[in-house]
């Protein structure tokens, strides 16, 4: 058989192989979304070196009320992270699971959501929406640098999407907190609606 015919035939095998892995990678994304998986389960895939999708699916489904579940999911994501450092949404549920694990909005929270936001300043809608949501909710411990990135997204989401009710809710909530979230939204530099923001 002339080499080049070998040699075409190892790469079409090759192609294959690659795509029943990857296939089957995507197989155990959507099984552990729907199923779960254990912890054992969970460091077998980063000790496996498998990829980032699958260790972002097994960090979602870890127990975040749970210390040694947060832990996991921190392992979890960070081993994602090396592979897929660009990330945005695993960067702030990393943020996340740092505040949750230090009882406060630490350093490392700050680091992990100041990189999603470089990563995806304005590219997802429902981000938008999470990281103005956690912002609020640990306010008193935000810097305010970060305070004002996430208003400015909360501004695209008012231009951009229209997502009026979304953010009627969150001014609600931040009233109730005694957070000047109308201050915030006027001084992202855009110019306000009168009817979308009432007298503080």
């Amino acid at each position: 058989m002339p080499i080049r015919l070998l040699a075409t035939l190892a790469l079409l095998i090759a192609g294959v192989i690659v795509s029943v892995v990857s296939f089957r990678d995507e197989l155990t994304a959507a099984s552990i979304a729907r199923d779960g998986i254990s912890a054992a389960s969970a460091r077998d895939l980063i000790e496996d070196g498998r990829p980032a999708a699958l260790l972002f699916a097994a960090a979602d489904r870890m127990d975040a009320g749970d210390h040694s579940g947060r832990e996991l999911g921190m392992q979890l994501l960070n081993a994602g992270l090396e592979r897929s450092p660009h990330n945005a949404d695993a960067l702030a549920r990393l943020s996340y699971l740092q505040s949750l694990d230090a009882g406060r909005f630490s350093r490392d929270a700050a680091e992990s959501l100041n990189l999603s936001i470089k990563q995806c300043g304005y590219c997802s809608k429902d981000l938008l929406r999470w990281r103005l949501q956690y912002v609020l909710l640990y306010w008193q411990d935000v810097p305010e640098q970060i305070r004002r990135s996430v208003f400015q997204g909360a501004d695209f989401l008012r231009w951009w999407h229209s997502d009026h009710e979304f953010l009627a809710d969150a001014r609600r909530y931040a009233q109730s907190e005694l957070i000047p979230f109308n201050q915030y939204q006027r001084a992202v530099g855009s110019q306000v609606r009168p009817h979308e923001l009432p007298d503080d």
